[in-house]
């Protein structure tokens, strides 16, 4: 098994308060070859959205500069409110090593590697925090933040708190990032039906760790403003540890001395399945239970991934099992994920077309682009593997939506927001996958007149591969945008797909067209 490293970076925006700015991050880390956008959590009311991606230390270190980079062009902290505390632009950069050849020690080397090519070339500083603190007072992230954004200027004069990269002053709109390696942690958050904040608090003062509550608790009482009711909301750094049972429990029992009952929980980000099973065991009083052996999923993981690849995914099927799942009558996978394998199929021929191009003597004006094509089109195809699952976990999330109980008042307009998040997600993929078969045509488009004629069909066959990846994508997101209660999001959608559209459908129709001609 390869290296692989997660990376949690969390940002000071949120889709519902500057879509703009949310899209701009979510294309950069769409864009860098050698890792992969596994989930991306938004919250308005914390107006904070937290990204997971995973791929090699290389790659993982590069996407997270690159994003530090485009946070500092979107975000100006000087006019960024929320309920969560902050602050950076981007707020916090943790590495987490996800794989057994992966060291902790070799994460803290590649957050400092990060923290000092983000200061020599973005000039924001940074504290180092957790398993990279070079203080004991640093390792805490909460003692770190404190004094957020507008106090950090003062803060930093103080004799214990110059950065660990960069000079005592916070970038004028970019503030100052925590940036450290740990092992895995969990963001849970559980929903009181009081309004009143200080219940909140109180309760979050009682369970964490540096209060004396739980040891590897980090809690905050917050007021959710568009659901007006108060929410406890933590960060386990050891759910070994501290069991989500535990703090469940505890929660429980406190609200329910001040007369108040828990009305939900939920999970930011990704989790380990074990954090979740260890809940059901705990539960469900299971006794002599090995979650390996009982687990139906785990076996089947084991029967996909003999070599330890991970999880059995659509886009590590065989053709033909591929094949048979699509053609079920489950909703999902569909076209969205067929036009995601079209157009990863279409930069597949066109990285080909190039590499039957290099090295001959014919087109040696032609070597300098026809490598660089095969580079890029290899990156744009990987994007778009992914998006076949991605495409389907997203229409996932709906059909999790319209399942929910719609009994109560509350449970309606929960559901009907969950469904609406949910057609936005849909929509965003969708668009993704037009996007990423843009630029492949794009690449396809530059090696008109500069690639080996011997291969003309197979380019005619790309250009056909990436037109039906386009039009199947926005056939998506126009049957998903006609049920966007918000009308704005929706026309926003439809001008970004039809101008896709405009530039790139003419480029296929061309470049299929030509070489239709040419044989």
């Amino acid at each position: 098994m390869s290296k692989i490293v997660e990376c949690i970076p969390n940002f000071s925006v949120s889709k519902e308060k500057d879509f703009s700015a949310f899209q701009a991050l979510v294309d950069t880390a769409n864009s860098v070859p050698g890792c992969t956008l596994f989930d991306v959590q938004s919250d308005g009311n914390h107006n904070r959205c937290v990204f997971t991606i995973l791929g090699s230390p290389e790659a993982i270190g590069e996407a997270a500069f690159r994003l530090a980079k485009k946070a500092s062009e979107v975000i100006d902290l000087n006019k960024h409110r929320g309920q969560h505390p902050r602050m950076g632009a981007t707020d916090v950069i943790p590495f987490v090593p996800q794989s057994k050849e992966v060291t902790l020690e070799e994460c803290v080397e590649l957050s400092r590697q990060v923290a000092k090519r983000i200061w020599d070339e973005l000039r924001i500083p940074s504290f180092l925090y957790e398993e990279s603190a070079t203080r004991e007072e640093r390792r805490n992230l909460a003692a770190c933040r404190k004094g957020e954004f507008e106090g950090m200027p003062e803060k930093l004069l103080q004799k214990d708190w110059e950065p660990d990269f960069g000079e005592r002053k916070i970038h004028p709109t970019a503030g100052i990032i925590a940036i450290g390696a740990r092992m895995p942690l969990i963001a849970f958050n559980i929903n009181l039906d009081t309004s009143d904040v200080k219940i909140a608090k109180e309760i979050a003062k009682a369970i964490r760790g540096s209060s004396g509550g739980f040891k590897y608790c980090k809690a905050l009482g917050i007021y959710l403003e568009d659901r007006g009711i108060a929410q406890v909301s933590m960060n386990m750094v050891n759910y070994e540890g501290t069991p989500l049972y535990y703090v469940y429990e505890m929660i429980k029992a406190l609200a329910d001395r001040y007369g108040v009952r828990i009305i939900g929980s939920e999970l930011v980000g990704m989790t380990p399945a074990k954090a979740l099973v260890d809940c059901a065991e705990y539960y469900l009083k299971l006794e002599n239970f090995n979650c390996h052996d009982q687990v139906i999923e785990y076996h089947l993981i084991d029967a996909n991934n003999p070599d330890e690849k991970g999880d059995a995914k659509l886009s590590s099927m065989k053709l033909e099992e591929f094949a048979k799942v699509l053609a079920s009558d489950a909703p999902a996978p569909g076209g969205g994920s067929a036009s995601a394998l079209a157009g990863a199929l279409g930069a597949a021929l066109v990285s080909m077309v190039s590499a039957l191009t290099v090295g001959k003597p014919k087109y040696a004006d032609s070597q300098v682009l026809v490598r660089s094509t095969i580079e890029k089109a290899n990156a744009l195809q990987l994007q778009l593997i992914t998006a076949v699952d991605q495409d389907t976990e997203a229409f996932n999330k709906v059909s999790a939506a319209f399942a929910m109980s719609k009994e109560t008042e509350e449970e309606k307009e929960s559901r009907s927001s969950a469904i609406q998040n949910g057609l936005a997600c849909c929509t965003e993929s969708a668009l993704r996958i037009m996007e990423l078969s843009c630029d492949v045509l794009s690449l396809a488009n530059n090696l008109t007149g500069h690639f080996n004629t011997s291969a003309s069909s197979d380019l005619g066959v790309s250009a056909l591969m990436l037109k039906s990846a386009l039009l199947g994508a926005w056939l998506n997101v126009k049957i998903n945008i006609g049920s966007l209660k918000d009308r704005s999001l929706a026309v926003s959608f439809e001008e970004k797909g039809l101008s896709l559209l405009d530039m790139a459908v003419p480029i296929a129709d061309r470049l299929y067209q030509e070489i239709e001609n040419s044989l």
